[in-house]
């Protein structure tokens, strides 16, 4: 069966429900499973979260690693009416696959008081918004200059160039970083690098990704996704006192001297209006920056700008080195 992205259970009205669930409840279900169902810990831990994702439609450990949301999957051809039924007798059949020798009528009753997946209501206009970014079509809520780098996809699709830029940037000469920035997700660094490449008008979106990495104190992507931690990510730019905002910039503007061949006054401009380790995903949908030897302002009208993800909200841990 063709898994697609989670469209939300409608009951009329100007208001429909989604199903949604949390990285850290998660954990906690897959947690009172094992302690439930599993008492004497004869099934590793890893094996029951693994029946957690599988019991919202995922195959593999992307959520917990944040490279996808934990966002409840279902096959094409299940309605939406159907899908509260469709999610409960999945989580029957996939618990008693985990637990052969479990009576079924215990399985059942946990379930049933599991709460694994929770249903919220929300707004027609805003869940159809979604649903044409998720889709790629046209949205009338924002601009259409915003729809070709609006972040509010499930998992980007990664460049396929990234090992090569990587390999062309391994001979750039970079100052010693200062901290390694732990986005909160591997999707944020995502939206970063799609911004920079948008803003700078990149024609290689995998160097985007390679900048950004760097940018965030780490040798490259493939060194920020294997270091990456969930629920670690480090301070946002609107957390750190004036000093410690004042060296993050100054490294970061050195950084993108070296790599982007820019002078100081420009760095620092591409610097003030990219703002890559702040909570913000906030840009002008026709922003453009055209950075050159001699610098140059970044260029906006008066159009309102688009928030292009959700609200973070990720416990922070420092993580300077020195």
């Amino acid at each position: 069966m063709t898994a697609t992205e989670e469209e939300p259970v409608g009951f009329g009205g100007d208001s429909i429900f989604e199903p949604y669930c949390t990285v850290d409840g998660l954990k906690r279900r897959a947690k009172l499973l094992r302690s439930v169902l599993d008492p004497d810990k004869t099934i590793k831990l890893s094996r029951v979260q693994f029946t957690v994702l599988r019991c919202i439609g995922h195959s593999t450990h992307d959520v917990f690693s944040g490279r996808r949301p934990p966002i409840p999957l279902f096959p094409a051809h299940v309605q939406r009416s159907d899908r509260r039924d469709y999610q409960r007798l999945r989580e029957i059949s996939t618990l008693s696959e985990l637990l052969p020798d479990l009576e079924l009528t215990t399985i059942v009753e946990f379930v049933s008081s599991w709460n694994l997946v929770h249903w919220r209501e929300v707004a027609l206009n805003q869940q159809l918004h979604t649903d044409w970014l998720r889709s790629g079509q046209p949205s009338q809520l924002v601009d259409q200059p915003c729809l070709a780098w609006a972040g509010l996809t499930a998992s980007r699709v990664l460049p396929d160039n990234i090992a090569f830029e990587e390999a062309r940037l391994s001979s750039y000469a970079m100052p010693s970083p200062k901290e390694r920035f732990m986005p909160p997700t591997i999707d944020f660094a995502s939206e970063k690098a799609v911004a920079l490449a948008t803003i700078t008008s990149m024609s290689s979106r995998g160097f985007a990704y390679c900048v950004t990495a760097r940018v965030f104190g780490f040798a490259g992507w493939a060194d920020l996704e294997a270091s990456f931690k969930l629920a670690s990510r480090s301070q946002f730019d609107e957390e750190v006192g004036a000093s410690e905002s004042a060296r993050r910039r100054k490294w970061q503007a050195q950084a993108l001297e070296v790599l982007l061949s820019l002078d100081r006054f420009s760095a620092i401009e591409l610097l003030s209006v990219w703002k890559p380790t702040s909570s913000s995903l906030r840009y002008a949908g026709n922003l453009s920056w055209n950075g050159s030897a001699e610098g140059s302002a970044p260029k906006t009208d008066n159009r309102q700008s688009a928030r292009i993800i959700g609200t973070l909200s990720a416990k922070p841990r420092t993580t300077d080195q020195s």
